[in-house]
């Protein structure tokens, strides 16, 4: 290789691959080796012409006295892009080739069956979600003066004093809201919502950016994977900076996106543990995914948001352990390896269905949760509506600070 492209590193242990020169090759021009080469025993061309070049090559050698005479293209491993035109087909080993490499046929079908039900479930999932808006479309919450009332009324509820709260404000007053809806909602024993102040801090800077650097990380991941995994998505390559740096940034991302999604949760497990009022909402999801909603007092996250969470944990670190195999080859066997990359692409299949249908919900579905991971704040109808028993905590302990800065 004029370049010296092609070459193995000691100290890393890595073997740097031939590109074809794909640079030139997209040019018009033929790979580097090729022109240099002073004898013209290298050609490069489509798989078709290479093969029918190289049998003519074979028969030439044949009868010359050559009788053992091949064309190097091992049918065990599925071809090679490389083909080699041995004099000595009974000596292979003096060529430094393999006399019959073979990779077992289950992986090959283990493969191509994932790339099938990969594509067909990333396709099926895209067109189901835009199905699924046009069925039901946004899902917003009530005015609100109903909101904040039917929160609060939820915890009178739960102390068994109260009433709904939406019942009280269609019938025209009560603790709910005045008939003509010139006051505020009023709280437990008495005393008045403070004006309404539109939004509600969620998330904190801290939680933004580490949000947004998961986010961000698994776009990556995601956009990569598929250049590597699916022979029709090579095109990425390009968008993402070629193909070795695709092969070197990949792994490295993902122990970004795993050290990022340590500290999410370490940061917020707390939050994600489950209660009674979550096994509840499990056993109402059916009305969730038909209306949006289920009337129930949830705290900062609902149990889909809870499931969620755990799911991604839990793949983010799988991805990262069947991925160590493919990151460093050499050190494991054979097995392993065919393990880890069936493994890793299941995963992979499975992160990007929750991706879907996170990215989908929290910003087609329902109006307002994006802002919660931009700017920090959602509506106050919003937090009131599908996380009551969380608002009443944080506008608790917002009074309290408006108070203690009064004072």
């Amino acid at each position: 290789c004029p370049f010296d492209i092609p070459r193995f590193d000691e100290e890393t242990k890595k073997v740097y691959k031939c590109t074809l020169c794909v640079d030139r090759v997209s040019n018009g021009l033929e790979p580097a080796c090729v022109k240099a080469c002073p004898t013209g025993s290298i050609r490069f061309g489509t798989k078709e012409d290479m093969v029918a070049y190289g049998e003519e090559k074979v028969a030439k050698l044949a009868a010359r006295g050559f009788d053992n005479a091949m064309l190097y293209d091992p049918e065990g491993v599925g071809g090679l892009h490389m083909m080699y035109v041995v004099p000595r087909g009974d000596m292979l080993a003096g060529y430094d080739l393999p006399e019959d490499p073979e990779v077992p046929g289950t992986y090959f079908t283990s493969l191509r069956a994932l790339r099938t039900l990969g594509t067909a479930s990333m396709w099926a999932g895209l067109l189901g979600v835009g199905l699924f808006f046009l069925r039901t479309g946004r899902r917003r919450p009530p005015p609100e003066e109903v909101a904040i009332a039917e929160a609060y009324a939820k915890k009178e509820g739960r102390d068994g004093n109260g009433s709904s709260a939406r019942g009280d404000a269609a019938a025209g007053g009560g603790a709910a809201t005045t008939a003509t809806g010139d006051r505020e909602p009023s709280r437990p024993g008495g005393a008045l919502a403070p004006p309404d102040e539109g939004e509600i801090q969620r998330y904190s800077l801290f939680d933004r950016i580490l949000h947004w650097a998961i986010a961000l990380s698994f776009i990556y991941l995601l956009l990569s994977g598929l250049a590597l995994g699916y022979p029709r998505m090579a095109w990425l390559y390009d968008v993402l900076g070629g193909g070795q740096t695709v092969r070197w940034m990949h792994p490295v991302i993902g122990v970004v996106l795993t050290v990022a999604t340590v500290i999410m949760f370490v940061a917020w497990v707390k939050d994600m543990l489950f209660s009674s009022v979550d096994r509840a909402w499990v056993r109402n999801l059916g009305t969730y995914v038909r209306s949006g909603h289920v009337d129930l007092d949830v705290g900062r996250y609902n149990a889909g948001q809870k499931g969620y969470f755990w799911f991604a944990v839990l793949t983010t670190v799988l991805l990262l352990v069947t991925g160590i195999p493919l990151w460093f080859p050499g050190s494991f066997g054979l097995g392993l390896l065919q393990l880890s990359r069936v493994s890793h692409h299941v995963l992979f299949l499975l992160a990007v269905a929750g991706f879907i249908i996170h990215v989908y919900m929290s910003t087609a579905m329902f109006p307002g949760t994006m802002g919660a991971m931009t700017s920090g704040r959602v509506p106050r109808r919003w937090a009131a509506f599908h996380h009551p028993a969380w608002f009443r905590r944080k506008d608790r302990d917002d009074d309290a600070t408006t108070d203690t800065g009064a004072a």
